[in-house]
Protein backbone atom coordinates (compact mmCIF):
# COMPACT_ATOMS: atom_id res chain seq x y z
CA UNK A 1 0.00 0.00 0.00
CA UNK A 2 2.86 2.14 0.56
CA UNK A 3 6.41 3.46 -1.06
CA UNK A 4 9.13 4.93 1.19
CA UNK A 5 12.70 6.26 0.49
CA UNK A 6 14.76 6.58 3.46
CA UNK A 7 18.60 7.40 4.16
CA UNK A 8 20.79 6.53 7.22
CA UNK A 9 23.68 4.88 8.74
CA UNK A 10 24.35 2.49 11.18
CA UNK A 11 27.42 0.36 12.89
CA UNK A 12 26.43 -2.80 14.99
CA UNK A 13 25.15 -5.81 13.69
CA UNK A 14 23.31 -8.00 15.51
CA UNK A 15 24.94 -11.74 15.46
CA UNK A 16 22.06 -13.77 14.01
CA UNK A 17 22.06 -16.58 11.23
CA UNK A 18 19.36 -15.26 9.67
CA UNK A 19 17.84 -11.34 8.18
CA UNK A 20 20.25 -8.91 10.44
CA UNK A 21 19.36 -5.61 12.26
CA UNK A 22 21.23 -3.13 14.42
CA UNK A 23 20.35 -4.49 18.31
CA UNK A 24 20.36 -0.40 19.14
CA UNK A 25 16.26 -0.99 17.33
CA UNK A 26 14.98 -2.21 20.31
CA UNK A 27 16.06 0.94 22.70
CA UNK A 28 14.46 3.28 20.28
CA UNK A 29 11.58 2.26 19.62
CA UNK A 30 9.19 4.64 21.12
CA UNK A 31 7.15 4.01 24.63
CA UNK A 32 3.04 4.06 23.74
CA UNK A 33 1.01 2.81 26.22
CA UNK A 34 -2.27 1.29 26.37
CA UNK A 35 -5.10 0.32 28.44
CA UNK A 36 -6.51 -3.24 28.58
CA UNK A 37 -10.53 -2.32 29.99
CA UNK A 38 -13.25 -4.42 32.45
CA UNK A 39 -16.06 -3.10 33.40
CA UNK A 40 -14.19 -2.37 37.04
CA UNK A 41 -11.15 -0.58 35.03
CA UNK A 42 -8.70 -0.62 33.01
CA UNK A 43 -4.97 -1.19 33.55
CA UNK A 44 -1.98 0.26 31.77
CA UNK A 45 0.18 -1.71 28.90
CA UNK A 46 3.88 -1.12 28.88
CA UNK A 47 3.82 -1.23 24.76
CA UNK A 48 5.75 0.34 22.09
CA UNK A 49 5.78 1.18 18.29
CA UNK A 50 8.00 0.65 15.90
CA UNK A 51 8.55 1.69 12.29
CA UNK A 52 8.17 -0.40 9.55
CA UNK A 53 11.43 -2.41 7.95
CA UNK A 54 11.13 -0.33 4.74
CA UNK A 55 11.45 3.20 5.92
CA UNK A 56 14.83 1.78 7.62
CA UNK A 57 18.59 1.92 6.11
CA UNK A 58 19.67 -0.95 4.84
CA UNK A 59 23.38 -1.37 4.79
CA UNK A 60 26.29 -3.74 4.92
CA UNK A 61 27.58 -4.70 8.55
CA UNK A 62 30.27 -1.93 8.01
CA UNK A 63 27.54 0.83 7.56
CA UNK A 64 29.37 2.00 4.53
CA UNK A 65 27.59 0.69 1.66
CA UNK A 66 24.22 0.74 0.66
CA UNK A 67 22.18 -3.13 0.20
CA UNK A 68 19.67 -1.16 -2.18
CA UNK A 69 19.98 1.78 -4.35
CA UNK A 70 17.21 3.17 -6.53
CA UNK A 71 15.27 -0.20 -6.19
CA UNK A 72 18.57 -2.14 -7.58
CA UNK A 73 19.97 -5.08 -5.17
CA UNK A 74 23.60 -4.58 -5.27
CA UNK A 75 24.98 -7.38 -7.40
CA UNK A 76 27.73 -8.00 -4.27
CA UNK A 77 25.99 -7.62 -1.08
CA UNK A 78 22.87 -9.33 -2.99
CA UNK A 79 23.69 -12.01 -5.46
CA UNK A 80 20.62 -14.12 -4.11
CA UNK A 81 17.70 -13.48 -1.71
CA UNK A 82 19.67 -15.85 1.07
CA UNK A 83 23.12 -14.39 0.88
CA UNK A 84 21.81 -10.52 0.88
CA UNK A 85 19.74 -11.55 4.19
CA UNK A 86 23.15 -12.21 5.87
CA UNK A 87 24.88 -9.57 4.40
CA UNK A 88 22.31 -6.88 5.24
CA UNK A 89 21.88 -5.14 8.36
CA UNK A 90 18.44 -2.85 9.21
CA UNK A 91 18.87 0.11 10.97
CA UNK A 92 18.11 2.40 13.58
CA UNK A 93 15.15 5.01 12.19
CA UNK A 94 14.95 9.02 12.98
CA UNK A 95 11.35 8.88 14.28
CA UNK A 96 11.27 12.78 14.33
CA UNK A 97 12.71 13.05 10.87
CA UNK A 98 9.94 11.05 10.15
CA UNK A 99 7.79 12.59 11.59
CA UNK A 100 6.30 10.40 14.42
CA UNK A 101 6.24 11.93 17.64
CA UNK A 102 4.86 10.04 21.19
CA UNK A 103 3.84 12.10 23.98
CA UNK A 104 2.49 10.29 26.56
CA UNK A 105 -0.21 7.54 25.23
CA UNK A 106 -0.95 10.06 21.84
CA UNK A 107 0.82 9.29 18.64
CA UNK A 108 1.06 12.30 15.87
CA UNK A 109 2.06 10.79 12.22
CA UNK A 110 2.93 13.59 9.74
CA UNK A 111 2.31 13.19 5.68
CA UNK A 112 5.27 15.40 4.77
CA UNK A 113 8.27 15.30 7.43
CA UNK A 114 10.95 17.08 6.59
CA UNK A 115 13.02 14.33 5.01
CA UNK A 116 11.21 14.29 1.80
CA UNK A 117 9.34 10.95 2.88
CA UNK A 118 5.71 10.68 2.69
CA UNK A 119 4.02 8.93 4.89
CA UNK A 120 4.67 6.35 7.53
CA UNK A 121 3.70 2.77 8.60
CA UNK A 122 4.60 1.87 12.29
CA UNK A 123 3.35 -1.40 14.52
CA UNK A 124 2.67 -1.58 18.41
CA UNK A 125 5.22 -4.21 19.74
CA UNK A 126 4.77 -5.38 23.53
CA UNK A 127 8.10 -6.51 24.63
CA UNK A 128 10.21 -7.69 21.81
CA UNK A 129 7.15 -9.08 19.80
CA UNK A 130 4.26 -7.47 18.17
CA UNK A 131 1.16 -6.97 20.43
CA UNK A 132 -1.36 -9.58 19.50
CA UNK A 133 -4.71 -8.98 20.05
CA UNK A 134 -7.97 -11.02 20.57
CA UNK A 135 -10.94 -9.24 20.27
CA UNK A 136 -14.09 -11.70 19.79
CA UNK A 137 -16.18 -11.13 22.97
CA UNK A 138 -14.29 -7.91 22.87
CA UNK A 139 -13.77 -4.17 21.41
CA UNK A 140 -11.40 -1.60 20.92
CA UNK A 141 -11.23 2.38 21.26
CA UNK A 142 -9.30 4.70 20.18
CA UNK A 143 -9.21 8.88 20.21
CA UNK A 144 -8.23 10.52 16.92
CA UNK A 145 -7.85 14.25 15.39
CA UNK A 146 -8.57 13.64 11.73
CA UNK A 147 -9.22 17.86 11.09
CA UNK A 148 -5.91 18.05 9.14
CA UNK A 149 -6.02 15.35 6.79
CA UNK A 150 -8.18 16.65 3.48
CA UNK A 151 -9.22 15.00 0.12
CA UNK A 152 -6.86 12.61 -1.14
CA UNK A 153 -4.94 11.58 2.49
CA UNK A 154 -6.07 8.11 4.64
CA UNK A 155 -5.28 7.48 8.20
CA UNK A 156 -5.42 3.79 8.89
CA UNK A 157 -5.73 2.26 12.08
CA UNK A 158 -5.96 -1.66 11.47
CA UNK A 159 -5.20 -5.23 12.37
CA UNK A 160 -2.85 -7.43 9.64
CA UNK A 161 -2.39 -11.08 10.24
CA UNK A 162 1.26 -10.82 10.59
CA UNK A 163 3.46 -13.18 12.44
CA UNK A 164 4.11 -11.83 16.14
CA UNK A 165 7.99 -12.43 15.74
CA UNK A 166 7.97 -11.33 12.67
CA UNK A 167 7.59 -14.23 10.09
CA UNK A 168 11.49 -15.29 9.55
CA UNK A 169 11.21 -18.98 10.76
CA UNK A 170 15.37 -19.47 10.23
CA UNK A 171 15.80 -16.84 12.96
CA UNK A 172 15.84 -17.70 16.63
CA UNK A 173 15.70 -14.25 17.45
CA UNK A 174 12.42 -11.93 16.72
CA UNK A 175 12.77 -9.40 14.23
CA UNK A 176 9.25 -7.55 15.24
CA UNK A 177 11.43 -4.94 17.11
CA UNK A 178 13.15 -4.05 13.27
CA UNK A 179 9.59 -3.93 12.20
CA UNK A 180 9.47 -6.83 10.03
CA UNK A 181 6.76 -9.45 8.56
CA UNK A 182 4.31 -7.11 7.28
CA UNK A 183 1.74 -8.36 4.84
CA UNK A 184 -1.94 -7.44 4.26
CA UNK A 185 -4.77 -8.46 1.86
CA UNK A 186 -3.44 -6.44 -1.31
CA UNK A 187 -0.98 -8.53 -1.82
CA UNK A 188 2.02 -6.30 -1.27
CA UNK A 189 5.00 -6.80 -3.49
CA UNK A 190 7.00 -3.82 -1.89
CA UNK A 191 8.94 -5.07 1.24
CA UNK A 192 12.14 -5.65 0.82
CA UNK A 193 12.08 -8.53 2.75
CA UNK A 194 9.65 -11.86 3.14
CA UNK A 195 9.95 -14.47 5.60
CA UNK A 196 13.47 -13.44 6.41
CA UNK A 197 14.90 -13.31 2.74
CA UNK A 198 15.29 -10.34 -0.08
CA UNK A 199 12.46 -10.22 -2.40
CA UNK A 200 13.75 -10.35 -5.49
CA UNK A 201 13.91 -12.88 -8.30
CA UNK A 202 15.89 -15.83 -8.54
CA UNK A 203 17.98 -14.20 -11.47
CA UNK A 204 19.18 -10.94 -12.78
CA UNK A 205 17.64 -9.60 -15.89
CA UNK A 206 19.32 -6.75 -17.94
CA UNK A 207 17.86 -4.16 -15.48
CA UNK A 208 19.47 -5.70 -12.36
CA UNK A 209 17.93 -7.38 -9.33
CA UNK A 210 14.46 -5.05 -8.87
CA UNK A 211 12.55 -5.60 -5.29
CA UNK A 212 9.57 -6.58 -5.83
CA UNK A 213 9.53 -10.20 -6.89
CA UNK A 214 7.00 -11.48 -4.71
CA UNK A 215 4.03 -10.28 -2.78
CA UNK A 216 3.02 -11.28 0.95
CA UNK A 217 -0.81 -11.71 1.49
CA UNK A 218 -2.70 -12.29 4.72
CA UNK A 219 -6.03 -11.63 6.27
CA UNK A 220 -6.84 -7.76 6.71
CA UNK A 221 -9.36 -5.75 9.12
CA UNK A 222 -9.62 -1.71 8.72
CA UNK A 223 -10.61 -0.24 11.65
CA UNK A 224 -10.06 3.12 10.45
CA UNK A 225 -9.47 4.26 6.95
CA UNK A 226 -10.27 8.17 7.32
CA UNK A 227 -9.38 11.87 6.46
CA UNK A 228 -11.66 14.37 7.48
CA UNK A 229 -14.30 14.37 4.63
CA UNK A 230 -14.90 9.98 4.46
CA UNK A 231 -14.36 7.29 5.98
CA UNK A 232 -14.75 3.34 5.93
CA UNK A 233 -14.32 0.61 8.05
CA UNK A 234 -13.45 -2.83 6.06
CA UNK A 235 -12.92 -6.66 6.71
CA UNK A 236 -11.00 -8.22 3.99
CA UNK A 237 -11.15 -12.01 4.24
CA UNK A 238 -8.29 -14.28 3.15
CA UNK A 239 -8.23 -18.05 2.10
CA UNK A 240 -4.39 -18.58 2.87
CA UNK A 241 -2.19 -17.58 6.10
CA UNK A 242 0.56 -15.63 5.51
CA UNK A 243 2.07 -17.32 2.45
CA UNK A 244 4.46 -15.99 -0.01
CA UNK A 245 3.09 -15.82 -3.92
CA UNK A 246 4.84 -14.85 -7.20
CA UNK A 247 3.89 -11.29 -7.67
CA UNK A 248 2.48 -12.23 -11.27
CA UNK A 249 0.65 -15.05 -9.57
CA UNK A 250 -0.62 -12.97 -6.49
CA UNK A 251 -3.90 -12.13 -8.07
CA UNK A 252 -4.72 -14.16 -10.58
CA UNK A 253 -8.27 -15.19 -10.39
CA UNK A 254 -9.57 -12.70 -8.20
CA UNK A 255 -6.38 -13.62 -6.00
CA UNK A 256 -6.51 -15.38 -2.32
CA UNK A 257 -7.90 -12.22 -0.66
CA UNK A 258 -10.80 -10.20 -1.08
CA UNK A 259 -8.57 -6.88 -1.69
CA UNK A 260 -11.74 -4.74 -1.63
CA UNK A 261 -13.28 -6.28 1.10
CA UNK A 262 -16.68 -5.73 2.94
CA UNK A 263 -16.68 -1.64 3.41
CA UNK A 264 -18.83 0.68 5.69
CA UNK A 265 -18.94 4.16 4.18
CA UNK A 266 -21.60 5.98 5.08
CA UNK A 267 -21.50 8.27 2.34
CA UNK A 268 -21.40 5.38 -0.76
CA UNK A 269 -24.71 3.89 0.93
CA UNK A 270 -26.74 7.03 0.93
CA UNK A 271 -26.35 8.70 4.13
CA UNK A 272 -24.41 11.96 3.33
CA UNK A 273 -24.86 13.70 6.40
CA UNK A 274 -23.40 11.63 8.72
CA UNK A 275 -19.37 12.48 8.85
CA UNK A 276 -17.41 15.25 8.03
CA UNK A 277 -17.12 19.01 8.97
CA UNK A 278 -19.68 19.86 11.27
CA UNK A 279 -21.63 17.23 10.31
CA UNK A 280 -23.10 14.89 12.91
CA UNK A 281 -19.56 12.49 13.66
CA UNK A 282 -18.08 16.45 13.41
CA UNK A 283 -14.34 15.86 11.98
CA UNK A 284 -12.95 18.87 12.99
CA UNK A 285 -13.28 18.20 16.36
CA UNK A 286 -11.27 14.93 17.89
CA UNK A 287 -13.74 11.74 18.09
CA UNK A 288 -13.39 8.07 19.71
CA UNK A 289 -13.40 5.21 17.51
CA UNK A 290 -15.41 2.15 19.34
CA UNK A 291 -15.37 -0.83 17.34
CA UNK A 292 -16.90 -4.19 18.47
CA UNK A 293 -16.53 -7.74 17.46
CA UNK A 294 -19.67 -9.89 18.73
CA UNK A 295 -19.11 -13.88 18.27
CA UNK A 296 -21.31 -16.41 18.52
CA UNK A 297 -20.80 -20.12 19.15
CA UNK A 298 -17.26 -19.23 18.68
CA UNK A 299 -17.27 -17.08 15.18
CA UNK A 300 -17.88 -13.92 14.38
CA UNK A 301 -21.22 -13.17 13.30
CA UNK A 302 -20.75 -9.08 13.97
CA UNK A 303 -18.37 -5.54 13.59
CA UNK A 304 -20.22 -3.02 15.42
CA UNK A 305 -18.91 0.96 15.74
CA UNK A 306 -20.14 3.28 17.85
CA UNK A 307 -18.75 7.13 17.99
CA UNK A 308 -18.24 9.55 20.91
CA UNK A 309 -17.93 13.50 20.83
CA UNK A 310 -18.06 16.02 23.79
CA UNK A 311 -18.84 13.38 25.93
CA UNK A 312 -21.60 12.14 23.79
CA UNK A 313 -22.13 8.52 22.56
CA UNK A 314 -23.55 8.45 18.88
CA UNK A 315 -24.71 5.24 17.10
CA UNK A 316 -23.35 4.29 13.77
CA UNK A 317 -25.43 5.66 10.69
CA UNK A 318 -27.79 3.66 8.94
CA UNK A 319 -27.48 2.90 5.48
CA UNK A 320 -29.80 4.04 2.65
CA UNK A 321 -29.53 2.21 -0.16
CA UNK A 322 -32.84 1.55 -1.97
CA UNK A 323 -34.60 -1.75 -1.58
CA UNK A 324 -32.17 -2.85 1.18
CA UNK A 325 -32.39 -3.42 5.05
CA UNK A 326 -31.09 -0.15 6.97
CA UNK A 327 -28.28 -1.84 8.59
CA UNK A 328 -25.86 -0.08 10.92
CA UNK A 329 -22.95 -3.02 11.02
CA UNK A 330 -21.01 -5.13 9.50
CA UNK A 331 -22.52 -8.57 8.97
CA UNK A 332 -22.87 -11.55 6.91
CA UNK A 333 -26.12 -10.05 5.29
CA UNK A 334 -24.92 -6.55 5.40
CA UNK A 335 -21.89 -7.94 3.24
CA UNK A 336 -24.33 -10.06 1.03
CA UNK A 337 -26.77 -7.31 0.58
CA UNK A 338 -23.38 -4.40 -0.41
CA UNK A 339 -22.08 -6.72 -2.43
CA UNK A 340 -25.14 -6.69 -4.48
CA UNK A 341 -25.57 -2.89 -4.27
CA UNK A 342 -21.97 -2.65 -5.22
CA UNK A 343 -21.93 -5.28 -7.88
CA UNK A 344 -19.07 -7.63 -6.44
CA UNK A 345 -21.74 -9.99 -4.79
CA UNK A 346 -19.13 -12.93 -4.26
CA UNK A 347 -16.02 -11.81 -3.14
CA UNK A 348 -16.14 -11.38 0.33
CA UNK A 349 -17.96 -15.02 0.97
CA UNK A 350 -15.45 -17.04 -1.39
CA UNK A 351 -12.88 -15.74 0.67
CA UNK A 352 -14.44 -17.01 3.90
CA UNK A 353 -16.15 -14.32 4.87
CA UNK A 354 -16.63 -13.06 8.57
CA UNK A 355 -15.83 -16.50 9.91
CA UNK A 356 -12.57 -16.68 7.84
CA UNK A 357 -11.79 -12.93 9.26
CA UNK A 358 -12.53 -14.37 13.44
CA UNK A 359 -10.28 -16.70 12.83
CA UNK A 360 -7.73 -14.15 13.42
CA UNK A 361 -8.50 -13.45 16.65
CA UNK A 362 -8.51 -16.36 18.21
CA UNK A 363 -11.80 -19.06 19.25
CA UNK A 364 -13.62 -17.83 22.56
CA UNK A 365 -16.32 -20.53 23.63
CA UNK A 366 -19.69 -18.94 25.01
CA UNK A 367 -19.27 -18.08 28.35
CA UNK A 368 -16.30 -15.74 27.52
CA UNK A 369 -13.14 -18.16 27.88
CA UNK A 370 -10.45 -16.35 25.82
CA UNK A 371 -8.17 -18.82 23.54
CA UNK A 372 -4.63 -19.21 25.55
CA UNK A 373 -3.58 -21.14 22.66
CA UNK A 374 -1.38 -18.25 21.15
CA UNK A 375 -2.30 -19.42 17.77
CA UNK A 376 -4.10 -16.96 16.63
CA UNK A 377 -4.04 -13.21 17.03
CA UNK A 378 -3.47 -9.51 14.94
CA UNK A 379 -1.19 -7.18 14.85
CA UNK A 380 -2.26 -3.37 14.98
CA UNK A 381 -0.72 -0.84 12.40
CA UNK A 382 -0.89 2.49 12.00
CA UNK A 383 0.29 4.48 8.83
CA UNK A 384 -0.75 7.68 6.85
CA UNK A 385 -0.70 7.94 3.23
CA UNK A 386 -1.56 9.04 -0.28
CA UNK A 387 -2.33 7.25 -3.20
CA UNK A 388 0.35 7.90 -6.29
CA UNK A 389 -1.60 5.83 -8.00
CA UNK A 390 -4.51 6.98 -11.32
CA UNK A 391 -7.00 6.60 -8.18
CA UNK A 392 -6.06 9.02 -5.79
CA UNK A 393 -7.74 7.89 -3.03
CA UNK A 394 -10.97 8.33 -4.89
CA UNK A 395 -12.25 4.74 -3.78
CA UNK A 396 -12.51 6.35 -0.25
CA UNK A 397 -13.73 10.02 -0.48
CA UNK A 398 -14.70 10.64 -4.27
CA UNK A 399 -16.72 9.52 -6.93
CA UNK A 400 -15.18 5.60 -8.61
CA UNK A 401 -16.80 3.37 -10.99
CA UNK A 402 -20.34 3.45 -11.72
CA UNK A 403 -23.94 3.12 -10.26
CA UNK A 404 -25.22 4.02 -6.96
CA UNK A 405 -22.75 2.74 -4.72
CA UNK A 406 -19.67 5.29 -7.17
CA UNK A 407 -20.13 8.40 -4.93
CA UNK A 408 -17.92 7.56 -1.82
CA UNK A 409 -17.65 11.28 -0.87
CA UNK A 410 -17.24 14.85 -2.02
CA UNK A 411 -13.68 14.78 -3.02
CA UNK A 412 -12.64 15.47 -6.57
CA UNK A 413 -9.79 13.83 -8.56
CA UNK A 414 -8.28 17.94 -9.29
CA UNK A 415 -7.86 18.26 -5.51
CA UNK A 416 -7.12 14.67 -4.37
CA UNK A 417 -3.66 14.16 -6.55
CA UNK A 418 -0.24 14.31 -4.26
CA UNK A 419 1.06 17.25 -5.79
CA UNK A 420 -2.25 19.47 -5.25
CA UNK A 421 -1.91 17.96 -1.48
CA UNK A 422 1.76 18.61 -0.63
CA UNK A 423 1.23 22.10 -1.59
CA UNK A 424 -1.66 23.33 0.11
CA UNK A 425 -1.62 20.88 3.31
CA UNK A 426 1.69 20.46 4.14
CA UNK A 427 1.28 20.15 7.56
CA UNK A 428 -1.23 17.09 7.05
CA UNK A 429 -1.10 14.76 10.14
CA UNK A 430 -3.24 12.52 12.30
CA UNK A 431 -3.13 12.04 15.93
CA UNK A 432 -3.88 8.82 17.82
CA UNK A 433 -4.55 8.69 21.22
CA UNK A 434 -6.19 7.14 24.80
CA UNK A 435 -6.13 3.47 22.95
CA UNK A 436 -7.64 0.94 24.57
CA UNK A 437 -9.16 -2.21 24.62
CA UNK A 438 -11.45 -4.97 26.88
CA UNK A 439 -14.92 -6.72 27.67
CA UNK A 440 -17.71 -4.95 25.95
CA UNK A 441 -19.16 -1.49 27.11
CA UNK A 442 -15.68 -1.40 29.12
CA UNK A 443 -13.72 1.42 26.75
CA UNK A 444 -16.07 4.36 26.51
Amino acid sequence: MHSFQFSGWLLLASQICAQQFDPRITKSNLLLPMKSCTKSGCETLRTSITADADMRPLKDASGSKDCLVNNLWDPTLCPDPETCAKNCVLGDVDYKANGVTVDGDSLTMELFPQNNVTGSRLYLLEGDEYKIFKLLNKEISVDVDLSNLPCGTNAAFYFSEMDPRGGDPANKTSTAPAGVGYCDAQSPTHMRFIKGKANMKKSNDSKGNIVGGFGYPCQELDIIEANSISHVFTPHPCLTTAEVCKAEDCKKGGGVCDSWGCGFNPYRMGETEFYGPKKVVDTTRKMTFTTQFIAKGGELVEIRRLWVQNGKVIKNSRVRMPGYKPFNSISSEFCSAFGNYSNSPEAFEKNGGLKRIGEIFGKEAEGGKEDKSGKAGATLVFSIWIDSGKEHMLWLDGTLGSGPSRLRGTCEDSNSTPEFIRKNSPKAFVKFSNLREGKLGSTF
